[in-house]
């Protein structure tokens, strides 16, 4: 097919599009290319700054959920060692309880754990013969031991007491 007269091949015309640039000078042409570069390199700081803002966001959403679950742990562990110490106290005191003539009319005060933890310390009135209370008197309970103070445990009671630092 031979090309129509009067009109430009194709060709020709697709090289003057190409080389529409080709008039403009090499300062022209270095110019433009680095104000594409200028304007990619700012394309690209948008796109890295939101893509570091979006990894921010995550960051901290997974540190607040991390953060969560260990508040929800702790509570947790709290709660456990709470209900340990409770059931703790009330072995030590049925053991107190066991110790005495009437368990069921023996009163407690002032009970508390000594520093460490590892004695319970108070007073107990028992109810004696004539169905009146005693005065309260001091006890110490560790472990499968109690001692209360009379006075014929008074020196065991004072060396447990102060064995197991039962100052209130």
């Amino acid at each position: 097919m031979q090309p129509s007269r009067g009109r430009l091949p194709l060709v020709v015309v697709a090289a003057a599009l190409a080389c529409s640039g080709c008039g403009k000078s090499a300062e022209e042409r270095e110019a433009e290319r680095h104000r594409a570069d200028a304007e990619w390199r700012a394309e690209a700081a948008v796109a890295e700054s939101w893509r570091q803002k979006q990894e921010e966001q995550l960051v901290k959403q997974q540190l607040a959920e991390h953060q969560q679950r260990e508040q929800v742990d702790d509570e947790r562990e709290r709660k456990v060692a709470e209900i340990q110490i409770n059931a703790d106290r009330a072995r030590l005191i049925e053991q107190v309880r066991a110790r005495v003539a009437n368990p069921a009319a023996a009163r407690f005060g002032n009970d508390h754990w000594n520093a460490a933890r590892t004695a319970l310390c108070g007073t107990v009135s028992i109810v004696n013969t004539s169905g009146v209370y005693s005065d309260y008197k001091g006890f110490v309970a560790a472990h499968d031991d109690v001692v209360i103070d009379s006075d014929e445990t008074h020196a065991r009671y004072a060396s447990a007491s102060a064995e197991a630092d039962c100052a209130p």
